[in-house]
């Protein structure tokens, strides 16, 4: 599967390797003014845009590493190119602007995710603090539910597999 990046040099040098492990290709990359000096990784065609990165042909995904306040532009924009948009937290300023996100990626029927293991998410951070001190009381029960789009599976206890 092919992708393009957006973002700093250092975070490219920096992600790229998980993407090639997983069996992604990143193709083209574009700096947007995001800094750093890290050397890009052979083959990689470098772009001046997000406008001609996204125009890329055979691309499935954009990989986004942007400041929150130009990040969730750029994200958009890759969904309405119909990639999916696999970005760094925080990809969005307000829950307007991630209302905005959600929307334009159902449009698109493309999907925006965070490069970040949900285990070291600031929510499940701040509830495992909160949990700690004794907050919330004693714990009986307690469930985490992965959201996935799609429909639901034949047999509910497949989807729990994780």
């Amino acid at each position: 599967m092919k992708g393009a990046f957006i973002g700093g040099r250092d975070a490219l040098s920096r992600l790229a390797g998980g993407f090639t492990s997983a069996g992604l290709e990143l193709t083209a990359f574009c700096p947007d003014g995001a800094a750093g000096t890290a050397p890009l990784p052979r083959g990689l065609r470098l772009l001046g845009s997000a406008e001609e990165l996204f125009s890329e042909p055979g691309l499935a995904f954009a990989a986004v590493s942007l400041p929150a306040g130009r990040a969730a532009a750029v994200i958009e924009l890759a969904l309405k190119r119909g990639l999916h948009a696999v970005c760094e937290p925080p990809f969005c300023a307000s829950t307007i602007g991630f209302e905005a996100l959600r929307a334009a990626g159902a449009e698109a029927g493309r999907s925006v995710f965070p490069l970040q293991p949900w285990e070291r998410s600031p929510v499940l951070r701040a509830l495992e603090k909160a949990l700690d001190r004794g907050l919330a009381g004693d714990i009986n029960y307690a469930c985490v539910q992965e959201l996935v789009v799609g429909p639901p599976p034949a047999e509910p206890a497949a989807a729990l597999w994780r």
